[in-house]
């Protein structure tokens, strides 16, 4: 009579769903980041890198900030326009994922600054 070993035992439901909820944990740790082009208008001084990742729950008023910072514009009657796409200035509440997800080109949102206003 042969004898023959006993099945090893299926793993355990509990354990799987804890390595499942711990690599879920892991991707919520990382924030969506986007892909943002800067481009100069008119007057406005280049930057030394126009291309930027940010993150997607950003409001566009952490990035004219960001971008006043980086061009020197410290006094507040120095003005910075912001338009998406050479079209439109958003609103500076709107959440830089929601724009790009709406109005990116090639996986970039395309920002344009200007110290003048331009684009009517």
């Amino acid at each position: 009579m042969s004898s023959t070993p006993p099945a090893a035992p299926p793993p355990s439901s509990s354990s799987a769903s804890a390595s499942a909820s711990a690599s879920s944990s892991g991707a919520q740790n990382k924030k969506k980041k986007v892909k943002v082009k800067l481009v100069a208008v008119g007057n406005a001084p280049l930057l030394k890198r126009s291309k930027f990742l940010v993150a997607a729950d950003d409001e566009i008023f952490k990035l004219l900030k960001q971008i006043r910072a980086w061009l020197n514009l410290k006094d507040s009657d120095q003005s910075l326009f912001l338009y998406i796409n050479s079209c439109f200035a958003p609103s500076l509440d709107q959440l830089l994922g929601e724009l790009h997800e709406c109005f990116s080109v090639s996986g970039e949102l395309i920002v344009n600054y200007s110290l003048t206003a331009a684009y009517g």
